[in-house]
């Protein structure tokens, strides 16, 4: 996993591109944005058709400036079904709790791994 730190959010979507408005000194006269991605219509590569890659690049947007909140909404909810199985002296696990259990607090613990990249 690298420690590099991504370029801070939120970020904006112009078309295919994703930009992040705040470094007006990185861009052009005519894009002071800074591009943090393109999703390949000017260069015309890239999947599917110009409508195709304006959506992905809209899609793309949409997650990474909810990723931290979605985080830690999961985080909040997996700590209260644990606080609630504890306190009802009753297992939240429905399965093994191996990977391959599809139980709530499972399934919000691979997610968390996940999206924190661990």
């Amino acid at each position: 996993m690298t420690t590099e730190q991504h370029t801070p959010l939120p970020w904006e979507v112009d078309r295919s591109r994703i930009l992040w408005p705040g470094t007006p000194h990185k861009g052009t006269p005519e894009h002071p944005e800074f591009v943090v991605a393109q999703c390949g219509v000017f260069t015309g590569q890239g999947p599917g058709t110009h409508d195709e890659r304006e959506a992905n690049a809209a899609f793309i947007v949409r997650a990474v400036n909810a990723h931290e909140k979605l985080v830690e909404i999961t985080e909040r909810l997996y700590s209260l079904v644990l606080d609630i199985s504890h306190k009802s002296r009753k297992s939240a696990c429905l399965g093994t709790g191996d990977k391959g259990c599809r139980c709530i607090l499972c399934l919000a613990r691979a997610a968390l791994a996940e999206a924190k990249g661990e």
